[in-house]
């Protein structure tokens, strides 16, 4: 005998299903990295949204799904000032990753991967200039010779294709992953020009830690200066650079006696130092970085470009403040307007500050460089894996433009990243440590970097639905 359920249980038990497919897809993220959980689980929900049809339960379900996943890969955005701001993150990635699916027809099951890259284009680019935290293309592992061929674009791509083989068993799509999958497990450096014979830097990091996690981090800045000093004076090696992390130096930089004893650090260390910190001009708050050199010389100073929204500034204010007091806490930043490098020898230094290397288009613009130095400050994120997901993104954009990488952070972790994205040397979280390694500049040429492959994996995405549409 058969028992029909009451429809509220089928919804229930769909809600449910859509919800656990989105959490599970958080595996194939940092610090789990199981890349395989991401096409299984996308199969599965390109499976089971077919079978709704174009009802407003499907747009439910899929925006379910969607929330589930953002809200467990970015909790960590409102470990110290309450889950609203995380949950108000996680509502806005997933109503953008939805809304191409409103416009998709059962019919169209190729278009699948297109409805989900059309979705990945609007939270890299909407709003306030996006966070797309959340793309596929940040994985990281399994197939990452494929970040050299079409950067993080063309991963997402295949991951998507791969999900679609296993989901529509068409030939042709499981030849088509089957192909993207080989072409991601050859070696990464056939999809590069040659590295010329450039030299190598002595490049030492100083991961200062701080006394307290927490929001409260902005009232050890004294602490936090003298931690990255102290830490600074026990480098008992001559070394070419010597580089600090975001909010080293909280304690205004270019004004003394900060100043002051900075070039006096740099002159006893015999080396120039280049300094993550906070500065206030003419009534602006800048997130800088720049370098301090033994003779006492200041290079031009790099202005944070990309300042993060509802972090560095807030948008809505009065909104957010409404929700939370917590938000209070947030004074507004003013953002940089031109790229700034550093000359250190043969070297040509490009810093990028923390979230900045979420953006596609800065980061093409520092290929004149030939190492790239990251400076993060993951105190404000506790214990949790933003630092580790973080890590992984740089790893993902070493591969994507075939650059050495230093990434120092405050808490760690800080490491070394080659340009094949080979992280050759990590330290451990929460402790205070310096390390020293020979690094070789490259100013390769990644297929990545030649071709507008935003735009060519999108219209790749569609051809299937020109072509069926052109059939009819």
């Amino acid at each position: 005998m058969i028992v029909s359920l009451p429809p509220w249980v089928n919804r229930s038990f769909a809600f449910f299903s859509f919800a656990l497919l989105g959490y599970l897809l958080r595996y194939a993220y940092a610090p789990y990295q199981f890349w395989w959980v991401a096409p299984i689980s996308i199969a599965t929900f390109f499976a089971l949204i077919a079978r709704y049809g174009a009802s407003r339960l499907r747009i439910l379900l899929i925006f379910t799904f969607q929330f589930s996943f953002e809200l467990h890969l970015l909790w960590w955005s409102g470990i110290y000032v309450g889950m609203l701001p995380a949950v108000f993150l996680a509502l806005s990635q997933a109503l953008l990753m939805a809304l191409p699916f409103i416009f998709w027809r059962t019919t169209a099951k190729s278009s699948l991967p297109a409805c989900w890259l059309l979705g990945e284009f609007l939270i890299t680019h909407f709003p306030y200039g996006g966070f797309g935290w959340g793309r596929l293309g940040y994985i990281g592992s399994g197939p990452v010779s494929l970040y050299s061929i079409g950067g993080v674009q063309l991963f997402s791509f295949a991951m998507l294709i791969v999900a679609l083989a296993l989901f529509s068993r068409k030939k042709t799509v499981i030849v088509l992953s089957l192909f993207l999958l080989l072409l991601g497990y050859l070696p990464s450096k056939i999809f590069s020009t040659t590295n010329k014979d450039l030299d190598s830097i002595k490049v030492t990091y100083v991961q200062g830690n701080v006394p307290r996690m927490g929001l409260d981090f902005n009232k050890q800045r004294q602490a936090v200066l003298n931690n990255h000093v102290k830490a600074t004076e026990t480098i008992d090696s001559k070394t070419d650079l010597i580089v600090w992390p975001e909010n080293a130096s909280d304690v205004d930089p270019l004004i003394d006696p900060v100043r002051s004893n900075l070039v006096d650090l740099a002159f006893r260390m015999k080396s120039p130092i280049l300094i993550g910190g906070v500065s206030s001009q003419n009534s602006k708050i800048l997130n800088i970085s720049f370098l301090v050199r033994p003779n006492g010389i200041y290079d031009p100073v790099y202005v944070k470009r990309h300042l993060a929204p509802f972090a560095e500034y807030l948008p809505l204010r009065k909104i957010a403040e409404f929700i939370s007091s917590d938000a209070t806490r947030i004074h507004d930043m003013t953002a940089g307007t031109r790229e700034v490098a550093f000359k250190v020898g043969k070297s040509t230094i490009s810093p990028i500050i923390c979230f900045e290397i979420l953006d596609d288009g800065l980061l093409k613009e520092k290929l004149h460089s030939n190492i790239w130095i990251t400076q993060t400050n993951t105190a404000t994120f506790g214990y949790s894996a933003e630092a580790e997901q973080q890590l992984q993104i740089i790893k993902v954009r070493a591969i994507e433009h075939a650059r050495p990488i230093v990434a120092v952070s405050t808490t760690g972790p800080s490491a070394f990243i080659d340009e094949r994205g080979s992280i050759t040397f990590k330290s451990n979280k929460f402790e205070q440590s310096t390390a020293t390694k020979l690094v070789h500049l490259s100013n390769s040429t990644t297929l990545a970097d030649t071709l507008p492959w935003e735009w060519i994996v999108m219209v790749l995405s569609f051809l299937p639905l020109a072509i069926r549409q052109r059939t009819r």
